[in-house]
Protein backbone atom coordinates (compact mmCIF):
# COMPACT_ATOMS: atom_id res chain seq x y z
CA UNK A 1 0.00 0.00 0.00
CA UNK A 2 1.24 3.80 -0.67
CA UNK A 3 2.66 5.72 2.64
CA UNK A 4 1.65 8.94 3.66
CA UNK A 5 3.79 11.50 5.21
CA UNK A 6 2.23 15.26 6.55
CA UNK A 7 3.16 18.61 8.82
CA UNK A 8 1.73 21.39 9.56
CA UNK A 9 3.13 23.57 12.85
CA UNK A 10 3.62 26.94 13.64
CA UNK A 11 7.35 26.66 13.26
CA UNK A 12 8.87 25.84 9.65
CA UNK A 13 11.24 22.84 9.25
CA UNK A 14 13.55 21.31 6.73
CA UNK A 15 11.24 19.06 5.02
CA UNK A 16 14.33 16.49 4.72
CA UNK A 17 14.13 16.29 8.53
CA UNK A 18 11.41 14.99 8.78
CA UNK A 19 10.86 12.90 5.05
CA UNK A 20 14.58 11.41 5.44
CA UNK A 21 16.25 11.72 8.17
CA UNK A 22 14.25 10.09 11.15
CA UNK A 23 14.43 6.66 12.51
CA UNK A 24 11.87 5.07 10.36
CA UNK A 25 11.69 7.44 7.43
CA UNK A 26 9.93 6.77 4.52
CA UNK A 27 12.72 5.54 2.56
CA UNK A 28 13.90 2.76 5.63
CA UNK A 29 10.10 1.86 5.66
CA UNK A 30 10.25 0.68 1.95
CA UNK A 31 13.59 -0.98 2.71
CA UNK A 32 11.75 -3.07 5.56
CA UNK A 33 9.27 -4.31 3.39
CA UNK A 34 11.70 -5.48 0.43
CA UNK A 35 14.19 -7.48 3.32
CA UNK A 36 10.43 -9.02 4.79
CA UNK A 37 9.30 -9.72 0.69
CA UNK A 38 6.66 -7.74 0.64
CA UNK A 39 5.52 -5.58 -2.24
CA UNK A 40 7.32 -2.27 -1.95
CA UNK A 41 6.71 1.21 -3.12
CA UNK A 42 8.07 1.83 -6.88
CA UNK A 43 5.31 3.70 -8.84
CA UNK A 44 6.40 7.02 -8.11
CA UNK A 45 6.68 9.62 -5.29
CA UNK A 46 5.83 13.45 -4.52
CA UNK A 47 6.00 16.35 -2.04
CA UNK A 48 3.98 19.60 -1.68
CA UNK A 49 5.00 22.69 0.31
CA UNK A 50 3.38 25.89 1.97
CA UNK A 51 5.31 29.25 1.72
CA UNK A 52 2.68 31.62 2.81
CA UNK A 53 5.19 34.49 2.19
CA UNK A 54 5.37 34.09 -1.36
CA UNK A 55 1.78 32.56 -2.64
CA UNK A 56 -1.21 30.26 -0.62
CA UNK A 57 -0.60 27.86 -3.40
CA UNK A 58 1.62 24.82 -2.89
CA UNK A 59 4.70 24.21 -4.59
CA UNK A 60 4.69 20.48 -6.15
CA UNK A 61 7.61 18.19 -7.37
CA UNK A 62 6.34 14.61 -8.39
CA UNK A 63 8.15 11.80 -10.10
CA UNK A 64 7.57 8.59 -11.74
CA UNK A 65 9.95 6.92 -10.40
CA UNK A 66 11.20 5.11 -6.77
CA UNK A 67 12.12 7.78 -4.42
CA UNK A 68 15.27 5.77 -3.71
CA UNK A 69 16.33 6.11 -7.58
CA UNK A 70 16.14 9.58 -7.44
CA UNK A 71 18.42 12.22 -5.90
CA UNK A 72 16.52 14.95 -6.61
CA UNK A 73 14.04 14.67 -3.90
CA UNK A 74 16.69 14.89 -1.14
CA UNK A 75 18.89 18.06 -3.09
CA UNK A 76 15.16 19.70 -3.15
CA UNK A 77 14.20 18.58 0.37
CA UNK A 78 17.39 19.52 2.32
CA UNK A 79 16.95 22.78 0.86
CA UNK A 80 13.13 24.04 1.51
CA UNK A 81 11.90 25.16 5.04
CA UNK A 82 8.23 25.07 5.35
CA UNK A 83 5.37 24.66 8.33
CA UNK A 84 2.91 22.29 5.84
CA UNK A 85 3.84 19.99 3.45
CA UNK A 86 3.07 16.37 2.19
CA UNK A 87 4.56 13.23 0.86
CA UNK A 88 3.50 10.48 -0.75
CA UNK A 89 4.60 7.01 -2.43
CA UNK A 90 2.75 5.47 -4.41
CA UNK A 91 2.01 1.62 -5.20
CA UNK A 92 -0.37 1.73 -8.06
CA UNK A 93 -3.35 0.02 -8.17
CA UNK A 94 -5.85 1.93 -10.01
CA UNK A 95 -4.55 4.19 -12.71
CA UNK A 96 -1.36 3.89 -15.05
CA UNK A 97 2.67 4.64 -13.80
CA UNK A 98 2.83 8.19 -14.87
CA UNK A 99 3.51 11.40 -13.74
CA UNK A 100 0.07 12.51 -13.52
CA UNK A 101 -0.77 9.68 -11.65
CA UNK A 102 1.85 10.66 -8.82
CA UNK A 103 0.33 12.08 -5.45
CA UNK A 104 0.59 15.08 -4.04
CA UNK A 105 -2.55 16.40 -6.04
CA UNK A 106 -3.03 20.25 -6.02
CA UNK A 107 -5.64 22.64 -6.71
CA UNK A 108 -5.39 26.49 -6.05
CA UNK A 109 -4.59 26.23 -2.09
CA UNK A 110 -5.14 22.58 -1.45
CA UNK A 111 -3.16 19.54 -1.58
CA UNK A 112 -4.25 15.75 -1.04
CA UNK A 113 -2.51 12.66 -0.83
CA UNK A 114 -4.56 9.09 -0.44
CA UNK A 115 -3.43 5.69 0.59
CA UNK A 116 -6.43 2.78 -0.17
CA UNK A 117 -8.49 1.80 -3.03
CA UNK A 118 -12.17 2.54 -4.46
CA UNK A 119 -12.46 -0.83 -5.91
CA UNK A 120 -13.57 -1.33 -9.23
CA UNK A 121 -13.72 2.59 -9.14
CA UNK A 122 -15.56 1.92 -12.85
CA UNK A 123 -18.55 1.37 -11.28
CA UNK A 124 -19.72 4.77 -10.19
CA UNK A 125 -16.64 6.96 -12.26
CA UNK A 126 -19.44 8.23 -15.22
CA UNK A 127 -21.84 9.43 -12.03
CA UNK A 128 -19.26 11.14 -10.98
CA UNK A 129 -17.85 12.92 -13.92
CA UNK A 130 -21.25 14.61 -14.89
CA UNK A 131 -21.61 15.31 -10.69
CA UNK A 132 -18.37 17.75 -10.40
CA UNK A 133 -18.68 21.19 -11.18
CA UNK A 134 -17.00 21.33 -14.61
CA UNK A 135 -14.51 23.87 -14.03
CA UNK A 136 -12.85 21.38 -11.74
CA UNK A 137 -13.63 18.37 -13.79
CA UNK A 138 -11.44 20.22 -16.39
CA UNK A 139 -8.67 20.04 -14.05
CA UNK A 140 -8.36 16.30 -13.66
CA UNK A 141 -4.92 15.16 -15.44
CA UNK A 142 -4.49 11.33 -14.33
CA UNK A 143 -6.84 8.68 -14.12
CA UNK A 144 -6.83 7.42 -10.31
CA UNK A 145 -9.72 6.77 -8.04
CA UNK A 146 -7.58 9.38 -5.60
CA UNK A 147 -7.34 12.35 -7.94
CA UNK A 148 -11.21 12.35 -9.19
CA UNK A 149 -11.56 11.55 -4.86
CA UNK A 150 -9.99 15.04 -4.25
CA UNK A 151 -11.81 16.94 -6.94
CA UNK A 152 -14.99 15.51 -5.46
CA UNK A 153 -14.01 17.10 -2.24
CA UNK A 154 -13.36 20.48 -3.54
CA UNK A 155 -16.86 20.09 -5.13
CA UNK A 156 -18.33 20.35 -1.81
CA UNK A 157 -15.85 23.02 -0.88
CA UNK A 158 -17.10 25.31 -3.71
CA UNK A 159 -20.49 24.29 -2.50
CA UNK A 160 -19.48 26.43 0.49
CA UNK A 161 -19.20 23.60 2.94
CA UNK A 162 -16.30 23.35 5.17
CA UNK A 163 -13.11 21.78 4.41
CA UNK A 164 -14.14 18.82 7.58
CA UNK A 165 -18.02 18.76 5.71
CA UNK A 166 -16.53 18.34 2.86
CA UNK A 167 -14.66 15.37 3.27
CA UNK A 168 -17.15 13.97 5.18
CA UNK A 169 -19.61 14.52 2.46
CA UNK A 170 -17.56 13.24 0.11
CA UNK A 171 -16.92 10.07 1.98
CA UNK A 172 -20.71 9.44 2.15
CA UNK A 173 -21.24 9.58 -1.90
CA UNK A 174 -18.71 7.20 -2.55
CA UNK A 175 -20.21 4.83 -0.11
CA UNK A 176 -23.47 5.58 -0.90
CA UNK A 177 -23.29 5.02 -4.84
CA UNK A 178 -20.96 1.58 -4.05
CA UNK A 179 -23.30 -0.07 -1.55
CA UNK A 180 -25.12 -1.10 -4.53
CA UNK A 181 -21.65 -2.81 -5.86
CA UNK A 182 -21.07 -3.82 -3.05
CA UNK A 183 -17.48 -2.95 -3.25
CA UNK A 184 -14.64 -2.29 -0.68
CA UNK A 185 -13.39 1.53 -0.19
CA UNK A 186 -10.68 2.62 1.89
CA UNK A 187 -9.85 6.11 2.57
CA UNK A 188 -6.69 7.09 4.35
CA UNK A 189 -6.69 10.87 2.91
CA UNK A 190 -4.61 13.81 4.35
CA UNK A 191 -5.56 17.35 2.67
CA UNK A 192 -4.56 20.43 3.87
CA UNK A 193 -5.30 24.20 2.60
CA UNK A 194 -2.14 25.26 4.24
CA UNK A 195 -3.18 26.75 7.66
CA UNK A 196 -5.48 23.34 8.73
CA UNK A 197 -5.14 20.06 7.79
CA UNK A 198 -7.49 17.26 7.51
CA UNK A 199 -6.96 13.24 7.88
CA UNK A 200 -9.50 10.15 7.28
CA UNK A 201 -8.77 6.46 8.49
CA UNK A 202 -11.56 4.78 6.96
CA UNK A 203 -12.99 1.52 5.32
CA UNK A 204 -16.25 -0.30 4.43
CA UNK A 205 -14.83 -3.34 5.74
CA UNK A 206 -14.41 -5.07 9.00
CA UNK A 207 -11.47 -6.21 8.99
CA UNK A 208 -9.72 -3.60 7.14
CA UNK A 209 -6.53 -2.77 9.22
CA UNK A 210 -4.82 -0.23 7.34
CA UNK A 211 -2.64 2.78 9.97
CA UNK A 212 -2.69 6.44 10.09
CA UNK A 213 -1.41 7.96 13.13
CA UNK A 214 -0.20 11.23 14.38
CA UNK A 215 2.48 12.76 16.72
CA UNK A 216 2.25 16.52 17.78
CA UNK A 217 4.51 18.96 20.11
CA UNK A 218 2.72 20.98 22.53
CA UNK A 219 3.30 24.40 24.52
CA UNK A 220 1.20 24.20 27.61
CA UNK A 221 -2.67 23.33 26.30
CA UNK A 222 -1.71 24.68 22.52
CA UNK A 223 -0.69 22.28 20.32
CA UNK A 224 2.02 23.62 18.27
CA UNK A 225 2.61 21.40 14.93
CA UNK A 226 1.28 17.57 14.10
CA UNK A 227 2.87 15.27 12.06
CA UNK A 228 0.95 12.65 10.20
CA UNK A 229 2.71 9.25 8.95
CA UNK A 230 1.34 5.92 8.09
CA UNK A 231 3.95 4.23 10.62
CA UNK A 232 5.93 6.02 13.55
CA UNK A 233 8.48 7.73 12.03
CA UNK A 234 10.36 7.23 15.67
CA UNK A 235 10.45 5.49 18.57
CA UNK A 236 10.82 8.29 21.15
CA UNK A 237 7.99 10.73 20.12
CA UNK A 238 4.60 9.08 21.60
CA UNK A 239 2.52 8.61 18.42
CA UNK A 240 -1.31 7.70 18.14
CA UNK A 241 -3.55 6.01 15.72
CA UNK A 242 -6.33 7.42 14.61
CA UNK A 243 -9.56 5.23 15.23
CA UNK A 244 -10.94 3.82 12.11
CA UNK A 245 -13.27 5.25 10.23
CA UNK A 246 -13.02 8.34 12.26
CA UNK A 247 -11.92 12.04 10.62
CA UNK A 248 -8.68 14.11 12.42
CA UNK A 249 -8.40 18.09 12.48
CA UNK A 250 -5.62 20.23 13.20
CA UNK A 251 -6.17 24.12 13.03
CA UNK A 252 -2.58 25.90 13.04
CA UNK A 253 -4.20 29.35 13.87
CA UNK A 254 -6.22 27.87 16.27
CA UNK A 255 -3.63 25.22 17.46
CA UNK A 256 -6.52 22.70 18.21
CA UNK A 257 -7.09 18.92 16.93
CA UNK A 258 -10.64 16.76 17.02
CA UNK A 259 -11.22 13.37 16.35
CA UNK A 260 -14.46 13.16 14.16
CA UNK A 261 -16.22 9.96 13.75
CA UNK A 262 -17.27 9.45 10.61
Amino acid sequence: MCRLLAYLGKEKVVINDIITNQQNSLEKQLIMKFLNNHYINADGFGISWYDNSISEKPGLFKSRNPIWNDNNIKNIASKIKSNCFLSHIRASTIGITSWQNCHPFNYDKYSFIHNGNIDNFDNIKFKLIKYLDKDLFSNIDGNTDSEYFFYLILHFVNKKHKLESAVIKAVNWVIENQLVYKEKVTLNIIITDGVKIIATRFSNRPNEESALGYTHTKLNNEILSVTLSSEPLNSHDKWFSIEKNHLFSFDREKCTSVLTKI
